[in-house]
């Protein structure tokens, strides 16, 4: 991906949906939570390694199988450090995400099938305030 950061700079931002610059703001936040050390048996994944992976799975929401064809990683590393990679983010970016602390419920009904367009008409009402006809 680094090749692919310097020479295709437009693909590298459609395939993770972030520039370079900021994926390196982002790797220099979460790079000491995800960055493993090397054993005598292994050499641990490289943090931007890791950080590629997980931003290509929420970019694209490929699946395990895909990301570790393309990345060369095995699923199973994958399904282990992926987590640990959201939460570093999340830790990480914490002070930019702002969380509602209320919620609504929201109803979904399905009012009809159009024959005309074959799409359905959904009305999502909050709770309350359907009509007598939805109870």
């Amino acid at each position: 991906m680094q090749e692919l950061a310097l020479e295709e700079r437009k693909s590298y931002t459609n395939a993770l949906r972030m520039t370079p610059e900021k994926f390196d703001e982002l790797l220099a936040l979460v790079e000491g939570d995800i960055q493993r050390r090397d054993t005598h048996f292994q050499a641990a994944l490289p943090a931007r390694l890791k950080l590629e992976v997980t931003l290509r799975y929420l970019a694209s929401g490929d699946s395990f199988k895909s990301l570790a064809l393309l990345f060369r990683v095995p699923v199973s590393t994958i399904s282990t450090f992926l987590p640990e990679v959201l939460r570093a983010i999340i830790i990480a970016l914490q002070s930019f995400i702002q969380v509602t602390t209320t919620f609504v419920p929201v109803y979904v009904s399905i009012m009809y099938m159009s024959p005309l367009t074959n799409f359905m008409s959904v009305g999502a009402r909050r709770e309350g305030t359907m009509g007598s006809h939805c109870k």
